[in-house]
């Protein structure tokens, strides 16, 4: 049973599971002669049924029917392109990519995509894309290297693959029938064509990356292992890449400071060939150097614990250190143990005593504060949104904020300082919907009797369940309610809702993380899954609030709070808090003690479902809010 594909172009692909015999009549070849790059390293051969072998290069042996003259396939070691000419002695010629436009016979538009065939880069196995073509065959001539490129067939998983262990273009290590990580497609609409085109049999004799030298500072991956030049340990001994103490490497790049173990010794001022290089001095100025992949350190050379100049003095211990802000006496890293060595920033900054004696311990130490990570101030940060709260926002002493809006209260704002954007109180009277005015502030109102009517929504008294959409439903309850781990679901059909709005008279605990599921499949803004909380008072005093357990780590939603949403601490080290929605209440009371200097202790982000979807009853409070296109 085959299955067909129109495409545009009007080309058509056959997938099926056998080989197809197809009627097939060749034309006879041209008598140019198709010249490839002298580099040709592709060889060997390949098959398809209708035509037998077609030989990749000339220096084949034997090359069958000894026809063709001169020609060869080319693998680019830098661009990964497949160009150049393959022979058949019953077809003629067959160009790869971008080589077919070098002769009108085979030129032509593709069924799909650009006229090019290439190797993906990297190491292990690598699918090939692009096109080929039977020069004779005209528009029927196109041969897919790869089922899931434009216009090729998409149903039956054939690709040509290049194994950069083996150096063959096959992904398995035995032939099987047929063998999908071997193959090529060839077939056209009235039945003709190769069938499958199994490049089995072809090899890629890429040179190793070993002496000559020249191999090893061209800026090839030669043997395309997916490592180059000095990064292959087949270079490490070669005097190209020798760590040589003040000496650029050949891509100027100084041997002892460029991330790169280029002989195998260790990387960069690990290795003892570097010890004398300038850059490898302890000294205030210089620093490790951080490269992906590698594990320095990145710190100051006089506080990473490190004898990066093989002297036999660490950080402080070193006199070329002297004058560093953390050596003695100047900041609390400098404590030694018994023996007069350095003890480290972790250690020092947390063993209760003031060991530079100027009269501050540990992390309220300014040293500690910026050479020891966990202690690193608390802080916040809000991504295209405002945090909202009519009474204040407070924090501990030290603790930052980042706002791209502004941090906006009538009451004081303390403890925050704004590194975007701006912390400012509001000239203005900003209120929030309260009982005492009817639900209504200067943000929007909210219409609490008719959202309880079941004017925006279905009134149900539970709670919203765990994987399942919310149904434009209105989630109602009273006294204290616990909110667990809850993902919420998008609407299935078109005219269905994602929105829901949890309702709560009384006080609401969340002790889990609440997600949205993937956006997938959404025709429609109804369908988006939106979740709304509002938390009112109830008769008693302290109502109205939400508490967020110390222990969650993600929330999604808009939370509003008539009296204060607190984030939650254990009194110890937090965990972050990352919220995807919005924060509104009287008070916001932001708790975390997460210490990271590249990690928020509470992150709110503006993700715009309250304004493209409004959970039911909140659609004029989110009129306040950023356009939907700001939040994303």
């Amino acid at each position: 049973l085959w299955r067909w594909h129109h495409l545009a172009s009007g080309f058509v692909v056959f997938c099926g599971l056998g080989m197809l015999l197809a009627a097939f009549q060749f034309g006879d070849h041209h008598a140019y002669q198709a010249h490839a790059a002298l580099t040709d390293n592709v060889t060997g051969y390949l098959w398809a049924d209708p035509v037998g072998w077609i030989s990749l290069n000339d220096i084949n042996s034997p090359s069958p029917g000894g026809g063709g003259g001169s020609y060869g396939v080319t693998v680019d070691l830098v661009t990964r392109e497949m160009t150049g000419f393959a022979w058949s002695d019953n077809s003629g010629w067959i160009c790869f990519g971008s080589s077919c436009a070098a002769h009108s016979d085979c030129n032509g538009t593709t069924p799909g995509g650009a006229l090019a065939a290439y190797v993906n880069s990297g190491s292990g196995l690598l699918d090939v894309h692009g096109w080929a073509k039977v020069c004779n065959e005209g528009d029927k001539g196109w041969i897919s290297l790869n089922c899931s490129d434009p216009g090729a067939c998409g149903v039956f998983p054939y690709k040509v693959v290049y194994n950069s262990t083996t150096k063959t273009f096959n992904g398995v290590t035995s032939h099987s029938t047929p063998n999908t990580s071997s193959l090529a497609w060839n077939g056209a609409s009235d039945g003709s064509g190769f069938g499958y085109v199994d490049f089995e049999y072809a090899n890629l004799n890429s040179a190793a990356e070993n002496p000559p030298e020249s191999n090893c500072n061209d800026g090839m991956d030669n043997d395309m292992n997916g490592l180059a030049d000095c990064e292959d340990p087949a270079c490490k001994a070669t005097a190209t890449c020798a760590q040589v103490p003040g000496v650029k490497d050949y891509q100027g790049n100084w041997r002892c400071h460029n991330g790169i173990d280029d002989d195998g010794t260790g990387i960069d001022c690990a290795s003892v060939n570097c010890k004398t290089d300038p850059s490898c001095q302890e000294v205030p100025t210089n620093s490790d150097f951080v490269h992906s992949g590698y594990s320095l350190s990145g710190l100051p050379m006089c506080a990473d614990s490190i004898d990066n100049d093989h002297n036999g003095q660490i950080d402080c211990m070193d006199t070329k250190c002297a004058g560093f802000p953390a050596c003695p006496a100047v900041g609390e890293p400098a404590c030694v143990d018994s023996h007069g060595n350095p003890l480290g920033t972790f250690a020092c900054c947390h063993n209760g005593i003031d060991d530079d004696g100027d009269g501050k311990i540990d992390c309220a130490d300014t040293s500690c504060q910026t050479y020891e990570p966990t202690c690193t101030p608390a802080w916040l940060q809000a991504k295209f949104g405002n945090v909202y709260a009519q009474q204040g926002i407070t924090g501990t002493a030290t603790k930052p904020s980042t706002a791209t809006y502004c941090l906006t209260s009538q009451g004081s704002i303390t403890g925050f300082t704004s590194a975007a954007g701006c912390s400012e109180a509001s000239s203005a009277p900003i209120s929030l919907p309260t009982g005492a005015t009817g639900y209504k502030g200067t943000l929007g109102s909210l219409d609490i009797p008719g959202i309880l009517a079941g004017r925006y929504g279905k009134v149900v008294n539970y709670l919203p369940a765990n994987g399942a959409p919310l149904n434009g439903l209105v989630y109602h309850l009273t006294g204290d309610v616990t909110l667990n781990a809850t993902q919420f679901k998008n609407a299935v059909a078109s005219t269905d809702r994602g929105n829901g709005l949890l309702i709560v008279e009384g006080n609401l605990t969340i002790t889990g993380n609440t997600t949205y599921a993937a956006a997938t499949g959404i025709t429609a803004l109804r369908q988006l899954a939106s979740f709304g909380v509002i938390v009112k008072k109830d008769s008693r005093t302290d109502s109205g609030n939400i508490t967020i357990q110390p222990g969650v780590t993600n929330l999604v939603g808009a939370y509003f709070a008539e009296n204060t949403i607190h984030t939650g601490t254990n009194g110890g080290t937090d965990v972050a808090l990352e919220v995807s929605g919005l924060f509104a209440a009287y008070n916001i009371d932001l708790q975390r003690n997460f210490h990271s200097a590249d990690t928020p202790a509470e992150n709110v982000i503006y993700d715009g479902r309250a304004v493209a979807n409004p959970p039911p009853g909140m659609a004029d409070v989110s009129k306040s809010l950023p356009a939907s296109r700001e939040g994303f």
